[in-house]
C-alpha cells in the first residue's frame, strides 16, 4: 500500500524558482552606425561608488571601460538571440548567458540575486524569456551606478516549449504546431481552432494566481504583513550596509503574482480516437467508473459499478449516449496539457525602484535563492487514469485529480471534464459503436508520477467486462 506521504511526494510537481518583474516594450535593435547614448553623470551630491574589495560585489559604473565593454557583449548577445530560429537548439546561446553572468564582472549581482536554473529547451523557449524580460533584467544590471533611480531587475521565469519540430518524439504529437507557429506574430493557421482554448486557459489560471495572492495577503498578520516595495525597502535598510541590497532583492522577488502557464507552443484539437476515463469518483460514497468518449463525434459508454454508506456495493449499471463534442475535445486537450504546466511562474519582468539609501553591493559568495511550490491533499479526492486510444491502440496516458486539484492547470482541466460530462445525453445508442480497447496498453505516459492501477482489481474486470456488453449496441443512424 502507498502511503499518503509516498504518493503526495510522487504527485508533487518539481518546485520552480521564485523571482520577481511590468517590463518595458522590447525595443527594436539599435541600427549598427548609431552611437550608444552616453550614460547621464550622477545628480550633484550623489555618493561615488565604493571601490571593490574582496569581501563584497559592486555595480559597474557603466560609463568605465569595464561597463562599455559589458554593454558590448550584451548588444552582441541580443543580436544572436533575435536572430534564433524558434525551433533551434538554444543550448549554445545558453551557455553564452550563463558564461557572461560567471565572467563579466558588470553581472556579478544578477548572478547573487537570482534564481537558478533557468533552462531553454528551444529558440522559442530562450526567445520568449528574452522579450518578457530578460534582456531588462540583464541591461538593468548596467543602469545601478549613475541613475538618479536605478532599478532591481528579477527575471522572468523561464519555461518549457512544446512543438512538433522540437519534441519530434512525443505521445502528442499529432496535436503538435511547429515552433514558429507560436511566434507573437506568426500567420500560421496550425492550432487556430484551440486558441479561444487556450485563452480561456490563461485567464482561469490567472484568475486563480490572483485568489491564491488575495488569499495570502489576508492571512498576513500585523506582525507579518505581505511584502511590498516600500515595507521591503524599510526591511532591507535595517539590515547591515553590505547586506541591504541582498535584502531589498530576496524581498521584493515575493511581491508579484505568480501562476502556472502551458507549455509554449500552439495545439490541434484532439478530433480523433477515444478518451477513456477510468478510477474511483467519490470517497465514502461513489463509484468505481469507466468512461469512453468519441473526439470525432461525442459518443459516450460509461460503465458504473457504485457503493454508499447505506447501500450496497457493487450497484451496477451501464448507459450510452452522446457529449458535447467541442467540450470533450477541449477537456481532452487541457486534461493532457495541464500535467506538463509550469508551475508559479513570474510571467513577465517587472523593475523594482531601490530605495534611496541602499547601495547595489552584496557580500562575495552570495548564491542564488530558491522558493518552493506548496502542496495539499483532499482525502475526498481520488486520482483517475485517463487515456487516447487511436486505432485501437494507446496513443498517450495520463491522470487527473477529481474532483478537485491544489494544481490550478490540472483544476482547471477537472472543470472542463466536468462540463463536457454535464451534457451527457443518455439514449438507446451511440453516434458511433464503441470499438475495442487495449486495457493492458493505453499508451505511453506523458508525465512522470504515481498511476494508479486497474487491471488487478475485480470490480474493473466486471466494468470491462460491462463495455464489452455495450460494444454490441449499435450505433445511432446517421443524423440521429
Amino acid at each position: 500500500m502507498l502511503s499518503l506521504v509516498a504518493f503526495a511526494a510522487a504527485c508533487a510537481a518539481p518546485p520552480r524558482p521564485t523571482t520577481a518583474v511590468t517590463i518595458p516594450p522590447k525595443r527594436a535593435a539599435d541600427p549598427p552606425s548609431h552611437p550608444p547614448a552616453p550614460t547621464p553623470a550622477p545628480p550633484p551630491g550623489a555618493p561615488a561608488p565604493a571601490p571593490a574589495d574582496a569581501e563584497t560585489v559592486r555595480a559597474c559604473d557603466p560609463r568605465s571601460p569595464q561597463g562599455q565593454a559589458a554593454k558590448a557583449k550584451l548588444d552582441a548577445l541580443d543580436a544572436r538571440v533575435q536572430k534564433l530560429a524558434p525551433a533551434a537548439d538554444a543550448r549554445p546561446i545558453q551557455k553564452e548567458i550563463e558564461k557572461l553572468l560567471a565572467d563579466e564582472p558588470c553581472f556579478a549581482l544578477a548572478v547573487a540575486t537570482t534564481p537558478f536554473p533557468m533552462e531553454f529547451d528551444s529558440g522559442l523557449s530562450l526567445r520568449d524569456f528574452w522579450d518578457q524580460g530578460g534582456h531588462y533584467w540583464l541591461s538593468s544590471q548596467l543602469e545601478l551606478v549613475g541613475k538618479e533611480t536605478p532599478f532591481l531587475v528579477i527575471p522572468p521565469t523561464s519555461r518549457h516549449s512544446l512543438t512538433s519540430d522540437v519534441q519530434t518524439v512525443h505521445p502528442l504529437a499529432p496535436l503538435l504546431c511547429p515552433a514558429d507557429a507560436a511566434m507573437p506574430r506568426s500567420t500560421s493557421t496550425c492550432g487556430a481552432e484551440t486558441l479561444g482554448w487556450m485563452h480561456r486557459a490563461h485567464v482561469e489560471l490567472a484568475r486563480a494566481s490572483a485568489a491564491a495572492h488575495l488569499s495570502l495577503a489576508r492571512s498576513a498578520t500585523p506582525s507579518e504583513p505581505p511584502p511590498s516595495r516600500d515595507r521591503c525597502g524599510k526591511k532591507a535598510l535595517a539590515s547591515p550596509p553590505d547586506e541591504q541590497f541582498l535584502a531589498f532583492a530576496n524581498c521584493v522577488s515575493q511581491v508579484p503574482e505568480r501562476a502556472d502557464t502551458l507549455p509554449l507552443g500552439r495545439f490541434a484539437a484532439p478530433k480523433d480516437g477515444w478518451l477513456v476515463v477510468r478510477g474511483r469518483r467519490g470517497h465514502y460514497s461513489g463509484c468505481e467508473q469507466v468512461r469512453a468518449y468519441d473526439l470525432a463525434t461525442g459518443a459516450a459508454y460509461v460503465s458504473k459499478s457504485c457503493f454508499g454508506m447505506t447501500t450496497a456495493p457493487n450497484q451496477h449499471s451501464a448507459e450510452i449516449g452522446r457529449v458535447p463534442v467541442d467540450a470533450i475535445r477541449e477537456a481532452a486537450l487541457m486534461i493532457f496539457l495541464s500535467v506538463l504546466a509550469d508551475r508559479d511562474v513570474v510571467r513577465s519582468g517587472e523593475g523594482h525602484a531601490i530605495p534611496q539609501g541602499i547601495e547595489p553591493v552584496i557580500p562575495a559568495g552570495v548564491g542564488a535563492g530558491i522558493g518552493l511550490s506548496g502542496f495539499g491533499w483532499s482525502s475526498g479526492r481520488t486520482v483517475m487514469e485517463v487515456a487516447w486510444v487511436r486505432g485501437g491502440r494507446g496513443q498517450a496516458r495520463t491522470t487527473l485529480e477529481w474532483p478537485d486539484s491544489d494544481v490550478p492547470a490540472r483544476q482547471h482541466a477537472t472543470d472542463l471534464l466536468a462540463v463536457a460530462e454535464k451534457g451527457f445525453a443518455a439514449g438507446t445508442c451511440a453516434p458511433a459503436a464503441l470499438p475495442p480497447m487495449p486495457w493492458g496498453a493505453l499508451g505511453p505516459r506523458i508525465e512522470k508520477g504515481y498511476m494508479p492501477t486497474f487491471d488487478d482489481q475485480p470490480v474493473y474486470g466486471q466494468l470491462r467486462a460491462d463495455f464489452e456488453a455495450l460494444r454490441a449496441r449499435p450505433a445511432c443512424a446517421t443524423g440521429k
